[in-house]
């Protein structure tokens, strides 16, 4: 089954501190130009085993390795022509597509403590969309938004966690959310570092 994936160029009125749309320089024609930092437009391609499922708005991305990833280089296709180089993928720093591609392969590998119905990524984006509420962001979800504005998840991670602990019936979600940072901090880039050495 093949997904065209149609990235295009919004900008946002709205925005917070941690929130930053990438913009394409007017001399930079290049494909990957209009993606995030890890991610690179591809010829369409089929991707190998099929790992994850995501949509933004109306439009559904399945999530497979690449026929060029490899263990020490891990490439995630998302649809059939746009694919995330994780170990590339800084969650400081990133777009909602590249955490979703970070996600589901950190669930595949066993990294994550995925005890989440949908995945760890789902589990980002409940919070995320949670933190939306407050105004901490914008755009969550949104296929404007999903491709090219880079977001410190870590600090929308941080924030969720902080007003759920707030409240005692959200204790919980708290936890689950610190668990989530943990993975992040923690166990992948620590894993990232060592094995950059």
């Amino acid at each position: 089954m093949s997904i065209n994936v149609n990235i295009t160029r919004q900008t946002t009125a709205k925005t917070s501190p941690y929130v930053t749309t990438v913009s394409k320089p007017s001399s930079d024609t290049s494909e990957s130009a209009m993606c995030g930092k890890a991610t690179y437009k591809v010829s369409p391609t089929e991707g190998g085993e099929r790992i994850g499922i995501v949509s933004f708005g109306s439009n559904v991305y399945i999530a497979s390795y690449s026929k060029n990833s490899t263990p020490e280089d891990p490439i995630v296709l998302i649809g059939d022509n746009c694919e995330v180089k994780v170990n590339e993928v800084d969650p400081r720093n990133a777009t909602e597509l590249e955490m979703f591609a970070l996600l589901t392969h950190m669930d595949k590998q066993g990294i994550a403590e995925n005890n989440y119905s949908f995945g760890s990524f789902h589990k980002l984006r409940l919070d995320a969309q949670f933190a939306e509420n407050y105004g901490f962001c914008t755009g969550i979800s949104s296929p404007e938004y999903a491709f090219t504005t880079k977001r410190d998840w870590l600090e929308i991670l941080q924030f969720t966690k902080s007003k759920y602990m707030e409240t005692p019936i959200m204790y919980t979600q708290g936890l689950e959310s610190e668990k989530l940072l943990f993975d992040f901090s923690k166990k992948w880039c620590t894993n990232k570092t060592q094995s950059d050495k």
